[in-house]
């Protein structure tokens, strides 16, 4: 299905800072969005909320047909986000690129009675308007220019859309920032492949009969791994932490769930070895919803002092890359 690419330029005001925190969790909201105003009733509804929330605010039809594109953005359709970036904390001369993985929902933030128009979202990267690279310094041009003032925009230019393609196609990986950051010692697993060259190789895994066996192998080649057994379609591992400061070594279990979405039995498996370490691995995309399972046992978890993380879609061909390629060979 061919691809649709967007611009949306979110909040710069105080309210930023959940913002972000909310795109880093894999929502995209946009303002103009209070209770009872959801994009996908009739315009006098959304004209009713607007103006029972903001009163005399003007303009109201036009906002809404300003953001009605937002209901037609579909999964794998990308979008630019403005003086967002994953990587810093503040406003500034960046954007992020971002792929949607769920469609138009709605629901305000209670905080504010508003943002409650939601695009789920998986971050791709951040890049500098000013940056070295063609695609981005183009990009960046663009984006501070009046094309693409609106709050949400439609981008058609065969040019822009091939800077924005040049731009994920040089992609070493897909950043990880929809929910957990992985810590040591998997993190950035990614390798220097470019991202559809990892896609089709995601396809490949999609389509292997003994994936549970192969991914085996894959995590016998994680440095401090000893031992990797499998149950099912689960694995237990069996992972040695390094000697710190005369305190000797220690071991750990991690327990790796294969393309079975069930968060509560990761948790019970997870109960079930005394795991320090509970990854839902699947090659299917991330979703939202499975975000917000996985979000619900990380709290309890925390206490505990147990990590939970989600490799999803083309992030586990990452992980591959990284530290199985020799299997392929």
């Amino acid at each position: 299905m061919e691809k649709s690419y967007f611009v949306i330029r979110t909040t710069i005001n105080e309210a930023f800072e959940d913002i972000r925190n909310e795109f880093l969790a894999g929502r995209l909201r946009q303002g103009w969005g209070p209770k009872g105003a959801d994009l996908r009733g009739d315009p006098a509804s959304f004209i009713s909320a607007l103006n029972k929330r903001w009163e005399g605010i003007e303009n109201t039809p036009r906002r809404y047909s300003i953001l009605l594109p937002m209901t037609k953005i579909k999964r794998g359709d990308i979008i630019i986000v403005p003086r967002l970036s994953i990587k810093q904390y503040s406003i500034g001369k960046y954007f992020t690129i971002a792929e949607c993985t769920e469609e138009y929902t709605f629901e305000p933030l209670s905080t504010y009675d508003d943002y409650g128009h939601i695009i789920g979202i998986r971050a791709l990267g951040t890049w500098d308007y000013r940056s070295a690279n063609d695609s981005a310094n183009l990009l960046g041009k663009l984006l501070m220019s009046m094309p693409f003032s609106k709050a949400v925009n439609t981008i058609k230019n065969p040019e822009t859309i091939q800077a924005i393609e040049n731009l994920i196609d040089s992609l070493p990986l897909i950043e990880n920032t929809s929910d957990l950051t992985l810590s040591a010692p998997i993190e950035n697993f990614g390798a220097n492949f470019p991202r559809r060259q990892q896609e089709k190789f995601l396809n490949n895994l999609r389509r292997m009969t003994n994936l549970e066996q192969f991914l085996a192998e894959v995590f016998r080649k994680i440095p401090g791994v000893k031992t990797v057994s499998q149950s099912g379609s689960d694995l237990i591992v069996t992972y040695t932490l390094e000697r710190i400061k005369g305190v000797d070594a220690a071991e750990q279990i991690w327990i790796v769930q294969i393309n079975d979405t069930a968060v509560e039995r990761l948790g019970a498996n997870i109960e079930k070895y005394n795991a320090a370490l509970g990854i839902l691995l699947t090659t299917n995309e991330r979703t939202q919803s499975l975000v917000t399972d996985i979000n619900k046992i990380v709290p309890e978890m925390s206490k505990k002092n147990i990590s939970v993380y989600l490799v999803a879609g083309v992030e586990v061909a990452q992980l591959i890359f990284r530290y199985g390629l020799t299997l392929l060979i």
